[in-house]
């Protein structure tokens, strides 16, 4: 089952969301990949509270977007006076579409929330055209510590994923057949306080914080708090960190290149 992001709904856009300014330069940068120019049907997948959606629907003819969370998409809705994206209750795995209706698909940091991902790729293949192509986006972060570690070293077997594609970048696609495209990137950079690490963790604020146990919740915070301290003297004093946006475009098994 894929993950639905409810409990997420009042706090999404405030902890993922981009610095002011960085959506426009991040849809351009999707709209670059993907070839885009205007009189495109597009899709997104897990289109959540729009912050893809709405920059990214000025540059196409029409914008779908599919989530499982009514509560995310009710967020979009309230930001979307002009109706500029149509919506629809739907898990990816199971698209509610015809068959070659779009001319792309966008998935921004949704595959490793999908265990079932391989049947998505299906449903994508199928609702795209024949010349059309996947959209696939993702962050690099120049991290304030090493987070992964962290965690690995304070859980053990807990910190593991059920599915490992988020550990694969974009090698997961290509496993699977599909024809790496052009790639864009925008680079900015965004300032955090190290404390806001802790108290997202402590939060449940990251959507990998859901399953672990409160035991186990308390042991992450403990080992980012002591990584912390280690590196800063001040743990409210902002940070810059370096970012990037990446989009690739995928083509699917047997498209012509």
């Amino acid at each position: 089952m894929s993950i639905s992001f409810d409990r997420a709904a009042d706090i999404y856009d405030a902890t993922r969301g981009f610095p002011a300014g960085v959506e426009a330069l991040a849809a351009q940068t999707i709209a670059s990949a993907g070839g885009l120019r205007g009189g495109e049907r597009l899709l997104e997948i897990g289109v959540g509270t729009g912050r893809i959606a709405l920059p990214l629907a000025a540059h196409v003819r029409q914008y779908v977007g599919v989530d499982i969370s009514t509560s995310m998409m009710r967020r979009l809705q309230e930001k979307d006076g002009a109706g500029r994206v149509r919506l629809a209750q739907a898990d990816a795995t199971r698209l509610p579409f015809a068959a070659d209706r779009f001319h792309a698909v966008v998935a921004v940091h949704v595959f490793h929330l999908i265990p079932g991902w391989r049947a998505v790729l299906e449903e994508l293949r199928r609702v795209l055209l024949p010349a059309g192509c996947l959209i696939h986006c993702w962050n690099h972060n120049d991290q304030v510590i090493d987070i992964e570690a962290t965690l690995k070293a304070a859980l053990g077997d807990e910190h593991g994923r059920a599915d490992a594609v988020g550990a694969r970048g974009t090698t997961f696609l290509e496993e699977a057949g599909w024809r790496a495209g052009d790639e864009q990137i925008c680079a900015f950079t965004r300032l955090q306080k190290p404390v806001e690490i802790v108290d997202n963790m402590r939060q449940r604020v990251w959507s990998r914080t859901w399953r672990l146990s409160d035991a186990a919740l308390a042991a992450a915070a403990a080992a980012l708090q002591t990584a912390l301290q280690e590196k800063f003297a001040d743990l409210h004093a902002p940070v810059e960190v370096p970012t990037s946006f990446h989009a690739k475009a995928f083509y699917p098994p047997g498209a012509a290149a």
